[in-house]
């Protein structure tokens, strides 16, 4: 009876000790369950501002006279999404091949439901001939103009003078758009 008495106490141990470890190991696994759950979320976010449509306009020019211009009336689509948008329209580095002498000019003008906005450019272009231009700040040119939130038709007309040589020009004009973040 003394046997069985120690040996139930050994069996109430080791039993106590398997309900104890149980315990611990449930409590450790519930541990690991919150420490491991997580939630990884990748996002590439491209909320565009403003866009032009198309976003590449080729404008060829044939000049065969001294001086002249050229007129594309809606060529493009300027979207302006949101608030605190502004742009500019720059010229590139010009590609040159061939003997020429040429300046340039460029108007840009922006239709919209508001009414137009024009975009003076001038000397966008001068080879081998020196073009003089207004000392003054050009929105839209020099430095960021302001757009409201719509959609602007974009016309522009470029006039050249001086014209000589024989040769090809490629101008390029990109588009700049300037997002200011206002302050709450």
């Amino acid at each position: 009876m003394v046997e069985r008495r120690t040996m139930l106490k050994g069996v109430k141990g080791k039993l106590a000790l398997a309900v104890i470890i149980a315990l611990v190991g449930a409590a450790a696994l519930s541990i690991a369950a919150v420490t491991a759950g997580q939630f990884l979320v990748k996002m590439r976010v491209d909320v565009p501002r403003a866009e032009l449509s198309p976003d590449t306009i080729e404008i060829p020019l044939d000049i065969d006279k001294p001086e002249g211009r050229e007129v594309l009336a809606e060529v493009a689509v300027l979207r302006v999404y949101g608030e605190g948008v502004a742009v500019a329209f720059k010229t590139l580095e010009p590609d040159v091949q061939g003997s020429v002498s040429l300046i340039a000019g460029a108007t840009i003008t922006l239709e919209g439901d508001e009414g137009s906005t024009v975009i003076h450019m001038p000397c966008i272009l001068d080879i081998n001939v020196g073009c003089i231009r207004p000392l003054a700040i050009i929105p839209g040119y020099d430095a960021p103009l302001p757009l409201n939130p719509g959609e602007y038709k974009v016309s522009i007309e470029i006039a050249w003078s001086s014209a000589s040589g024989k040769g090809e020009v490629n101008l390029p004009i990109t588009i700049e758009y300037i997002v200011e973040e206002r302050q709450p």
